[in-house]
């Protein structure tokens, strides 16, 4: 009984949480946490990041953490970009599968600046002191699946942004679900990441000295203040996708993803990507577009490849390298390693 009600639960959830995010809100930069919304892996980045009902390496848990549920080999990931050339990002996750009691996974995320030059309204040609900036998220995750075709899945993660002296921490939590359907080749993803409360920064670096009657002779004229930071709300983002896998010929398939996103500081918009997987999946060749019929959007076409040493290692190894093509900033490269242990 169970098996026939899962594509309606399917469709009742995803149409029920559409309901929290509002149709036409624009909210650009009126998030905190914002570095959580950068994409990670070299094969989902390379498919426009339409990866959600993909989500089958070691990225999963971040586009989609009830996929991991589908996982039947441990596994170790790696990313790292400089991204838009001035930024170091990095991301780690490890996935072990527990039998019949699901599968649960570790996940890290940093995001650092490198140092820079302090200038102040005094000295507007640096002081000679420098400071950094540091963004970054752990996580556990946990998935199962309830059917044979539907599985489920969360990953709690803390979040802490830290700027010289002022830093802010919260708690997340992404959520997932899986479904492949009946029909051959076809998967359905749904994710919702990084629900929780608002956060604002604090800090030292954020209190001042002033004059609180500058008219008056003779008061203290260096009060120490604070001055006020509000709360900002985490980027919360909606997907629902849809992917098709089919064999070409031999050992080569074929694969597309299209998928709707909905985030709470943005207006929505649509990735797309395609995927070709060569001589039993050793090469995969894949492209993409990210952001397609958003506004002013930033990001361009992407593109990438990976290999698959399994066949040549104790270990299976899988390495992959990304490009996403910026319209301004500097272009962003990826690159990942995979080690999957049976």
């Amino acid at each position: 009984m169970i098996k026939s009600k899962i594509p309606i639960l399917f469709i009742i959830t995803a149409l029920c949480v559409h309901s929290i995010f509002p149709v036409e809100v624009k909210k650009v930069g009126t998030v905190s946490g914002a570095f959580l919304n950068i994409p990670v892996g070299t094969r989902a980045i390379s498919m426009g990041g339409a990866f959600v009902s993909v989500a089958d390496d070691g990225s999963a848990i971040y586009w989609n953490p009830g996929s991991i549920a589908n996982f039947s080999s441990k596994s170790l990931y790696f990313y790292h970009s400089p991204w838009l050339s001035i930024l170091d990002f990095s991301y780690a996750s490890a996935i072990v599968p527990l039998g019949r009691y699901g599968v649960i996974g570790l996940n890290g995320t940093v995001l650092r600046s490198g140092d820079i030059e302090i200038t102040t309204y005094n000295n507007q040609y640096g002081t000679g002191e420098t400071y950094s900036a540091t963004f970054s998220s752990a996580g556990f995750a946990y998935a199962m699946r309830l059917t044979d075709r539907f599985s489920i899945g969360a990953n709690i993660k803390y979040i802490s942004e830290k700027i010289y002296n002022c830093s802010a921490s919260n708690i997340a939590i992404d959520l997932g679900t899986l479904f492949k359907t009946p029909f051959d080749g076809i998967m359905l993803g749904v994710s919702i990441t990084n629900i929780g409360t608002a956060m604002k920064i604090t800090g030292e670096d954020l209190n001042a000295f002033v004059d609180v009657a500058p008219t008056i002779e003779g008061n203290n004229d260096n009060i120490v203040a604070e001055l006020k930071t509000d709360y900002f709300d985490l980027p919360t983002t909606m997907k629902i996708g849809i992917s098709w896998q089919k064999i070409l010929f031999g050992s080569n398939r074929f694969q597309v993803a299209i998928e709707g996103v909905n985030p709470n500081f943005n207006s929505q918009y649509i990735n797309v990507g395609i995927g070709f997987y060569l001589f039993n999946g050793i090469i995969n060749l894949s492209a993409g577009n990210s952001e397609l019929f958003l506004e002013n959007s930033e990001k361009g076409g992407t593109v990438g490849i990976g290999i698959d040493l399994t066949e040549l290692s104790r270990y299976g190894i899988k390495i992959g390298y990304s490009f996403q093509y910026m319209k301004h900033l500097p272009d962003v490269e990826g690159l990942s390693i995979e080690f999957l242990i049976k």
